[in-house]
């Protein structure tokens, strides 16, 4: 019996009445290093008889081979008995529970308050980060609002109406050495006649170009179909040296009549430590 109180609810001559029906019975307080219960010490085949007096019913018996075959485990259905242990074990304790429930209600609620401080944590956090974007994007739209302004002025200026635009394409296919000036989807693609230098009282061949203009990206490059020497795909000097920034800046003004002319001449140019190279290239 696991605790006095079962053991005090058992009737006052359920010994008496065992005994006098010749059942052996004794009880006697047991302590383990867990707890303290009462034992009951009867002969197996009387265990029955036993439950009847103590008001037991049997849920579970099983017999166990400890030392000897006399030792009946059982488990008991008590429902009332339960009950008054709950009431008794509650009026014993009722105003140490009644501290703790007001401790543990609000506990509940200050675990709550701690949940929501720190999701106003995070979304204060996120509001910031997003306040900087948000000011950072201004920014960006004013610089990209002043482009689209000019933009829209350009559009509506001389130097985009068709008159000034149908000229200079004129001017274009007009140039020395242009052969053909070909316009598709973004792209002008301009031919020229054989390239040549003059260099040192020799005449070098460079060959026919293809010169690419990509009006959306603003970019241009060339290319030797014909003639490439060692490598050199492009020309004899891959490289726009000093003439880059203006040629990026008529590519920006859309003036790609004087962007054509000052790339001509540049590949039909020599430029300082390039001479070495005019090796590659036949002399005509």
């Amino acid at each position: 019996v696991d605790n006095s109180r079962i053991f005090d609810r058992i009737p006052k001559d359920a010994f008496g009445k065992l005994a006098a029906k010749g059942v052996p019975i004794s009880d006697t307080q047991i302590t383990t290093s867990d707890s303290t219960f009462i034992g009951i010490t009867f002969p197996a085949e009387h265990w029955q008889a036993v439950f009847s007096e103590f008001g037991i019913k049997p849920i579970n018996i099983r017999k166990t081979n400890l030392n000897q075959d006399n030792i009946v485990l059982f488990e008991y259905d008590d429902p009332e008995g339960f009950l008054a242990d709950k009431r008794s074990i509650f009026e014993s304790n009722k105003p140490q529970y009644a501290k703790q429930y007001v401790v543990e209600c609000r506990k509940g609620v200050e675990i709550q308050i701690l949940d929501e401080e720190d999701q106003i944590d995070i979304n204060n956090a996120e509001v910031s980060e997003a306040m900087q974007v948000i000011a950072t994007k201004r920014s960006e739209n004013d610089i990209v609002m002043k482009k689209l302004s000019g933009l829209h002025a350009a559009m509506e200026s001389e130097a985009l109406s068709d008159d000034k635009l149908l000229g200079d394409f004129e001017q274009l296919c007009n140039l020395e050495h242009i052969v053909s000036v070909e316009v598709d989807n973004g792209v002008i693609r301009i031919y020229t006649d054989a390239l040549h230098i003059e260099h040192g009282g020799l005449t070098y061949l460079l060959g026919e170009y293809q010169i690419t203009i990509d009006t959306a990206l603003i970019n241009l490059t060339w290319k030797n179909l014909f003639h490439s020497k060692r490598g050199h795909h492009d020309a004899y000097h891959g490289c726009l040296g000093n003439v880059a920034t203006g040629i990026t800046q008529f590519l920006a003004d859309r003036d790609y009549v004087h962007a054509v002319q000052v790339l001509l001449k540049f590949l039909q140019s020599v430029h300082g430590s390039y001479i070495t190279n005019l090796k590659d290239w036949e002399v005509v």
